[in-house]
C-alpha cells in the first residue's frame, strides 16, 4: 500500500522504515534527488538522435546510469562511484570550453533544462551534508564532476544548434 496518511500528521516514511518530520533535512535531500531524477527523465524524452552531442557521448544512457545512481545515493559503493567520476573526466576532458562570462540559461529548452538539472545537483551537495553530517569524499567529488559534466552537456548541446 502506497497511502499512509503519516504526512496528514508532518511526518513520512523512509524507505529504510524511519518515520521522520517532513521538515527533516534527509527529506530535502530525498526530495531534491526525485526533483533531478525527474528532470533527468525530462531530459531523456526530449533528446535528438540527431545531434552530434548525443550520439557522441551516449547521453541517453548516461543519463539512466546517473539516475540509478543518485538514487542508490549515499549508500552507493565508493568504487562505483570512482568508475563514474573517471567517466565523466574523460567526457569532460573531450570538450574544449573557454567560460568567458556568466552563464545565462535560455538558449533553448534542453539546455535549459540540463543547466536547472546542474543546479538542483548543486543543492545535493550541500542538502547532502546538512541531512548526514559528513563529507564522504567520493559522493562529493561525484556530485561535483556530476555538475560539471551536466555544464559541459548544456554547453554542448547550445554549440551544436
Amino acid at each position: 500500500m502506497i497511502t499512509r496518511r503519516f504526512g496528514d500528521y508532518n511526518f513520512t516514511k523512509c524507505i529504510d522504515g524511519n518515520i521522520v518530520k517532513k521538515d527533516s533535512p534527509i527529506i530535502e535531500f530525498c526530495g531534491t534527488i526525485d526533483e533531478v531524477v525527474s528532470y533527468i527523465g525530462v531530459a531523456k524524452s526530449l533528446l535528438q538522435r540527431d545531434l552530434k552531442v548525443f550520439d557522441d557521448i551516449f547521453l541517453y544512457n548516461e543519463l539512466e546510469s546517473i539516475q540509478k545512481i543518485l538514487i542508490s545515493l549515499p549508500n552507493i559503493d565508493d568504487k562505483v562511484l570512482a568508475k563514474e567520476i573517471i567517466k565523466m573526466d574523460r567526457r569532460v576532458g573531450d570538450y574544449e570550453y573557454t567560460l568567458t562570462d556568466f552563464i545565462i540559461p535560455g538558449d533553448n529548452k534542453i539546455n535549459s533544462i540540463f543547466h536547472y538539472i546542474r543546479s538542483l545537483i548543486r543543492k545535493i551537495e550541500r542538502t547532502y551534508i546538512f541531512a548526514f553530517k559528513t563529507t564522504r569524499k567520493r559522493v562529493c567529488m561525484f556530485l561535483n564532476r556530476l555538475s560539471l559534466y551536466l555544464f559541459v552537456i548544456a554547453e554542448a548541446i547550445k554549440l551544436e544548434e
